[in-house]
């Protein structure tokens, strides 16, 4: 009320709140990339310890097979320990250098850094398609550097695999690199999980708009010369900003399950609500 009363612009008013918002989607945006998968593991350690388990940092694998498409790789896993980078119960099949149909069949499979160390386990090699009877060998400890998948990988698979309500959505963390792994490497009928990681993806883009959305909305309400005014704006910036939050929630699990495209059910509130701030700005400079 005071800038306006001594003849500052509307454009004047809002910029440090524009600032703000923007520094706050950059903030917002770097914590879903960074910050927040470790933290969303530190949070399920936190739930496991309560309840008690025998080793909190080790994740149960459901009875699935994991398909890197793009390498023409099979994993099957009991379970993933987080911290170690440690897989125990791990199966997996591909095809080598030489062309021959590889298996590897181990009690466990531990990252090194660069690929996966395989201990006490069986390896077998189909040496061309005329073979019939694979070649059979054990081993204490086996190294295979054309297995590429990184920790983060599995990571990543594991808690979309536990995702089964689309709803949820909103609560995986998942970065875009992680995303861009399983993508890159997911069975070409996955549509279910294709689905799910394009609206995570969608959701990872337009999280980080809406304190812009809500001060593009907020500033021209709040920013008319009377008092009266004022507490109406705030009010209506709240109810606004509330009903904006709720669209998301309520959108982005029907991207997720297939029933909107993801872009569209992501980008829905943030176009319509950016919009009626947009017009609501231009209402204001001229009242």
């Amino acid at each position: 009320v005071a800038m306006r009363a001594v003849g500052l612009s509307l454009g004047r008013i809002i910029a440090p709140f524009a600032a703000l918002a923007i520094v706050i989607a950059l903030i917002i945006g770097a914590t879903q990339e960074f910050l927040a998968p470790q933290a969303q593991r530190n949070l399920e350690l936190m739930r496991s310890t309560i309840d008690g388990e025998n080793d909190p940092n080790e994740v149960l694998s459901p009875a699935i097979d994991i398909y890197n498409r793009s390498n023409s790789r099979v994993w099957n896993i009991d379970a993933f320990h987080r911290e170690e980078a440690r897989m125990r119960g791990v199966d997996v099949q591909w095809t080598d250098a030489l062309g021959r149909s590889a298996r590897i069949i181990a009690e466990s499979a531990t990252w090194d850094g660069r690929q996966w160390v395989f201990e006490e386990g069986r390896e077998f090699l189909i040496q061309g398609p005329d073979a019939r009877t694979p070649e059979r060998k054990t081993f204490e400890r086996r190294v295979v550097a054309e297995l590429t998948e990184t920790p983060d990988y599995f990571d990543g698979w594991l808690r979309l695999a536990r995702l089964e309500d689309p709803r949820e959505i909103k609560e995986i963390a998942l970065s875009f690199r992680q995303i861009a792994q399983l993508e890159a490497t997911m069975d070409a009928d996955a549509s279910e999980e294709r689905a799910r990681l394009r609206a995570r993806r969608q959701g990872n883009l337009t999280t980080p708009l809406s304190p812009i959305v809500i001060a593009l909305l907020g500033a021209p309400l709040a920013a008319y010369s009377h008092r009266r005014d004022l507490f109406v704006g705030v009010a209506n910036t709240l109810l606004l900003g509330i009903f904006y939050l709720y669209c998301q929630r309520l959108l982005l699990p029907l991207g997720a399950s297939g029933r909107l495209p993801a872009m569209i059910a992501a980008w829905i509130p943030n176009v319509g609500f950016g919009l009626l701030g947009a017009f609501l700005v231009v209402r204001a400079r001229y009242r």
